[in-house]
């Protein structure tokens, strides 16, 4: 009774209006639709996979592609226009501007590559005008000291600055201790160092010197209350007169490490006990503390103590001969092998002893001639 009210409802409601592009077909004996191609759900509910018939799917495909067709048509001629005005402002053909993002990241690679030139070729132009000078804040007048500005001062400073303006190149002081001076340079932490460096053949092997700028002597100084005669002999090894080494045997003699003054001790004073410190001032400090009685320094540096109240009860008992141990002179010390700055080093002293400059430094700080 059911399929037959069904059915008389299906014969008297009217047929529906046929939908296009749906596959519908009117179906006039029945009264109802009958799809030729049923819809997907319908389709999946009876045979699982929906698949259009191989003529409506090609149908579908050219309709989609005229439209897409159709708006790429729509959106060029839209764009044109913009285009055109684009290129007759930039003076660029409309190829170029199509690919505007590529151009635009050619262009910043340009500027990259460009920045990073500049910036190598200025830290080379800055390399090339900047020589690092290696120096000790270890007070050592007359060659130098740090004041109490923080100001470098004394011969070596002075002699320093003008080296390098004459060499035309700013110089970059490095401030170390003195016993790494020479380290440092051959591990290229400086290009040359400063420091009274006493020319000697064991020095050479590690390093190269310039033109001694001052020949400085060593003095051998103890208290005055001290009676012992210090006299000379001739050296075993032929390099002239030497102190006598018995009359020190036994003895404490102060200097300071890797001087060439450490070197005449080992090599000549066996007898004697070489006490080092890091400093001049320390070896001076224990002679008066009474824990060395000799001490072995450089004639120049002992003369201020000397004139100080703390040296009024000392005094020097020898001027130590000159010979090769204990130098050559005094000069700048370059890196082993880099002719460069031996080169350009050697002719700025040459040109400040020729105009004075040199003479004037050394009366100046060490003669006192104000």
């Amino acid at each position: 009774m059911l399929a037959s009210r069904r059915r008389k409802r299906a014969v008297d409601r009217p047929p529906r209006p046929l939908r296009r592009f749906q596959g519908f077909q009117a179906d006039h004996h029945s009264g109802r639709r009958r799809a030729c191609c049923e819809c997907p759900a319908r389709q999946r509910r009876r045979h699982g996979r929906f698949r259009l018939p191989a003529h409506d799917r090609d149908a579908r495909q050219a309709r989609l592609q005229g439209r897409a067709d159709e708006d790429d048509r729509d959106r060029k001629d839209r764009c044109r226009p913009v285009l055109h005005v684009a290129a007759l402002v930039s003076q660029r053909p409309i190829s170029k501007l199509k690919n505007k993002r590529e151009n635009r990241m050619h262009s910043f690679k340009s500027k990259i590559i460009v920045g990073v030139a500049l910036i190598l070729s200025a830290g080379l132009a800055h390399a090339e005008d900047t020589i690092r000078l290696g120096m000790t804040p270890e007070p050592y007048m007359p060659f130098t000291q740090v004041s109490s500005a923080g100001e470098w001062e004394g011969l070596e400073a002075d002699l320093s600055r003008a080296v390098c303006t004459k060499m035309q190149i700013k110089c970059d002081m490095k401030q170390m201790a003195w016993d790494g001076l020479i380290p440092s340079l051959n591990e290229k932490k400086v290009d040359f160092i400063i420091g009274a460096f006493s020319i000697t053949d064991d020095r050479r092997k590690v390093v190269d010197f310039s033109t001694p700028y001052y020949t400085e002597g060593t003095s051998f100084v103890g208290a005055k209350s001290d009676s012992t005669k210090i006299t000379t002999i001739d050296a075993p090894d032929g390099a002239g007169k030497i102190l006598d080494p018995s009359i020190v045997s036994g003895k404490i003699i102060g200097v300071q490490t890797s001087s060439v003054q450490a070197a005449y001790v080992a090599k000549y004073l066996k007898g004697a006990e070489a006490k080092s410190y890091d400093t001049a001032d320390n070896s001076v400090a224990d002679l008066v503390a009474g824990r060395v009685d000799y001490v072995l320094i450089p004639d120049l540096y002992i003369q201020t103590f000397l004139k100080s109240p703390a040296g009024a009860d000392y005094e020097v008992k020898l001027e130590v001969p000159k010979n090769t141990t204990l130098g050559e002179g005094v000069a700048f010390a370059i890196r082993k092998g880099d002719v460069d700055t031996l080169a350009k080093v050697n002719k700025a002293l040459a040109e400040l002893d020729k105009d004075g400059t040199t003479q004037k430094l050394v009366d100046k700080w060490i003669f006192d001639k104000k």
